[in-house]
């Protein structure tokens, strides 16, 4: 029984590296997110109104072209919003599994009466906590708002469309 339990703690011990690299790819992927988000912003009244126009003008020539056209972009919407959305999910499992690793290190340090080594492997348990909600909530937010951005576009443009075939 003890070897296996010493075999799971070396199993959750050698997670740790893998779980720092997935919440530093996380918070990288966070932030320039926030930086395309802050980018989309400020571009976007530019870039629907030229969406707008192309669809227009496709509908008025060929409404098949432009319900692909609209497809496209739908599913090109989709893809941008899922992947802040899964960022958000992934996010909190890798923060806590960063904080449920160190603890058994930190309790076996306990356990020896070393609570400088206690107090090291809490301080990343905290760490990754505060790592992945922040990772999570910015991720969260931004997939939330880009979500209604694109739904009231596609309203839109599917109305342009309409009225330009008609």
């Amino acid at each position: 029984m003890q070897s296996l339990q010493d075999l799971l703690a070396f199993l959750a011990d050698a997670l740790l590296l893998p779980v720092f690299a997935g919440l530093l790819l996380l918070l990288a992927f966070a932030l320039v997110s926030a930086g395309s988000f802050v980018r989309e912003y400020l571009l976007r009244e530019r870039s629907a109104t030229d969406r707008r126009l192309r669809i227009a003008g496709l509908a008025a020539g060929d409404r098949e072209l432009a319900a692909a056209e609209l497809d496209r972009l739908e599913m090109r919407f989709a893809r941008i919003v899922d992947r802040g959305a899964l960022a958000a999910r992934l996010a909190p499992m890798f923060g806590l599994a960063g904080t449920l690793i160190p603890l058994g290190p930190g309790l076996r340090e306990m356990n020896a009466g070393n609570l400088q080594g206690l107090g090291a492997q809490l301080a990343v348990a905290f760490s990754t906590t505060v790592a992945g909600l922040a990772a999570s909530g910015v991720c969260f937010a931004i997939s939330s708002i880009r979500s209604r951005w694109y739904e009231n576009e596609l309203r839109k443009l599917e109305a342009a469309a309409a009225r330009r075939s008609e």
